[in-house]
């Protein structure tokens, strides 16, 4: 189970980072710089990630459509929450193997 919740969690945060910087984007054509809401939902979910490419405010549009496409799974398994599923896993798998060698379950 906490498998198919990491996939799910990794395929939807990656969609919802396209979602993000078009916001951002949007808003930057709307001319909306002060309380902006993408920045700042951007700023607590996509700022350690975008740290190498600089501050969300300073970057230009074309900058942030090549974020887009570097964005990688790889990036949102670091984030505390796959680290807490990978834990749920390793959990998992451990009690299974546990529950094996306790109660002799034999495999015919």
């Amino acid at each position: 189970m906490p498998v198919l919740v990491l996939l799910v969690y990794l395929l939807v945060m990656s969609a919802a980072a396209v979602i993000i910087i078009t916001a951002v984007r949007l808003e930057r054509e709307l001319s909306i710089h002060e309380n902006s809401l993408a920045v700042t939902y951007a700023k607590l979910h996509l700022e350690p990630m975008l740290s190498r490419f600089g501050s969300i405010e300073t970057l230009t549009d074309g900058e942030l459509l090549s974020i887009t496409q570097n964005l990688s799974y790889r990036l949102w398994s670091r984030k505390s929450i796959p680290l807490i599923l990978y834990a749920a896993i390793a959990a998992q798998v451990i009690l299974a193997l546990v529950s094996l060698t306790i109660y002799h379950y034999r495999f015919m």
